[in-house]
């Protein structure tokens, strides 16, 4: 049977179950309809910011900024969802992407100062996947061990990444 019909539209998703909108918002990234999921993900999350699911869901508002190349906005968005959801079940996948937004920057020390605080906090718990992604950005950048002063610093602060 077909699922709900993805809809960025905040009326029609007020409609469906949380679950139901995190898919009918997924499926917008799976089409490629960045914009559209931004949108859909940004509405799940004003509204179900407690769900389980909220991690993911903030997950790929930068996601979908990355993927159209909007690093500066994917640097914002998965510094914010990894603020507001530190132990969420997406947070190793926010602070490698942050990295990765970084490093697209050319902002190579904040890049390395969040692979840092990866390993600081999810070092043996993120998945091989995840943790060989990580690895080889580092090695990229060349992170090396001066970075890991900075691994004590706080949490990214997504106003860092403001451009003023």
């Amino acid at each position: 049977p077909q699922g709900p019909v993805p809809s960025a539209n905040p009326t029609v998703a007020a409609a469906l179950t949380p679950e139901a909108q995190y898919q009918a918002a997924y499926a917008l990234i799976g089409q490629a309809q960045y914009g559209a999921a931004q949108k859909a993900f940004r509405t799940f999350v004003a509204q179900y910011p407690k769900d389980p699911l909220a991690s993911s869901a903030s997950y790929w508002v930068g996601h979908s900024y990355y993927a159209q190349g909007d690093f500066q906005n994917a640097a914002v968005a998965f510094a914010d969802g990894y603020k507001k959801y530190p132990k969420g079940l997406k947070a190793p996948d926010t602070l490698l992407d942050l990295g990765k937004s970084l490093a697209k920057l050319d902002q190579v020390p904040g890049a390395c100062a969040t692979f840092a605080q990866f390993d600081k906090q999810f070092g043996v718990g993120a998945t091989p996947a995840i943790k060989k992604q990580e690895q080889q950005e580092k090695t990229r950048l060349k992170c090396g061990a001066a970075m890991l002063m900075i691994a004590s610093s706080p949490a990214p602060d997504s106003e860092r990444f403001v451009r003023r």
